[in-house]
């Protein structure tokens, strides 16, 4: 069963900024709306590997560990029509690990939680020359966004009104998306959105808010989690909202989560270039920068096929996430080699 990680800058696993109750790590990860769609409304049973602990996603598609060893896990997923494993690194002692999983019969993938991203599964009501329109919503594209798989790439032509995607991308002023990928899928699970951001005003009349410009309703049925309920929300608070993509671009809530104080930014970096010099055990260069591996670090080859730092040669290309540090250099947190087909 394939397995990969989203190739997108934030792959950073993010920590919040709380405590936990012990000194082992704290795991907290939701599913997309894809994957909610591919469950067919079923828990999937998660569970860590070589170890005892195991759980269900509730209705929410939420799931989350206490007390998980420092370092490394591997996470598995069990559900309708899928059993799959993925490797997450970064869990560290007394500190909350978020992440959000898209799972299904083709793999699992994590990306670290961030603020002001939005996932979502609806049909297409009409195709620009740099953007889609998804019930409402704007979804604008630039060089950065990836269209379709990394073996089968589209182009913004070949989307048509009609045609169901999975979106995964930033919010922006004014209610807009910024779309760091776009994939067609089946159409099931249409007009589902997970999105995270920030309060920018609330209206306790209408039982609505904002989250960048894009417009949230709740109703009676709408579920709150970290607070009682609507009145006890406040502008300035971060939140996860999970809900039904309306036509006119707004978001009908199910469930509303107040999250933690945002923890502190990263500098996180993506570089892609050559290898210019190997270091052994653990540096390279590449861009002109100076990358540092440690235990942690991911490596994946041409078609997913397993790397290693011994693997290396000078003139590779690659391509490296992580995190600057204060010396300048960078810490990987994956790399990936790209073979020639590919780069050309």
């Amino acid at each position: 069963m394939r397995i990969r990680a989203w190739k997108v800058l934030p792959l950073a696993l993010v920590l919040a900024a709380c405590g936990s109750s012990s000194s082992g790590a704290r795991l907290e990860g939701m599913l997309d709306p894809a994957s909610l769609s591919d469950a067919r409304g079923q828990p999937v049973q998660v569970s860590v590997a070589g170890t005892s602990h195991s759980t269900a996603t509730d209705a929410a598609g939420r799931f989350s560990f206490d007390d998980l060893s420092p370092g490394q896990a591997t996470l598995r997923f069990r559900g309708h029509g899928f059993d799959v494993k993925v490797r997450i690194s970064g869990l560290q002692p007394g500190q909350t690990l978020q992440i959000n999983v898209r799972v299904g019969a083709n793999g699992c993938t994590v990306r670290g939680a961030r603020a002001n991203e939005i996932a979502l599964v609806g049909s297409i009501a009409a195709v620009g020359a740099t953007s889609i329109t998804v019930s409402g919503l704007e979804v604008d594209t630039d060089a950065g966004t990836r269209l379709g798989e990394r073996d089968a790439p589209l182009a913004l032509t070949d989307l048509h009104t009609g045609d169901v995607v999975r979106v995964e991308g930033s919010l922006q002023a004014g209610g807009k998306v910024l779309a760091r990928e776009i994939e067609r899928v089946p159409p099931l699970g249409s007009n589902e959105v997970l999105l995270r951001g920030t309060i920018g005003s609330l209206d306790a009349a209408a039982g609505k808010l904002t989250v960048s410009d894009l417009t949230v309703v709740t109703d009676a049925s709408t579920r709150f989690a970290g607070v009682p309920g609507f009145a006890d929300l406040k502008v300035g608070d971060r939140v996860l909202v999970q809900g039904t993509l309306q036509s006119g671009g707004s978001v009908q809530a199910r469930l509303v989560v107040k999250l933690p104080l945002a923890p502190p930014p990263r500098a996180e970096v993506e570089i892609e270039g050559a290898i210019t010099s190997l270091t052994a055990p653990d540096r390279l260069q590449v861009g002109g920068k100076t990358v540092v591996i440690d235990s942690s670090t991911r490596f994946e080859g041409e078609h997913d096929r397993a790397l290693a730092f011994a693997d290396l040669k000078v003139g590779d290309r690659i391509e490296v996430e992580g995190v600057a540090q204060a010396d300048g250099t960078i810490l990987a947190r994956e790399i990936e080699r790209e073979d020639e087909e590919e780069h050309h």
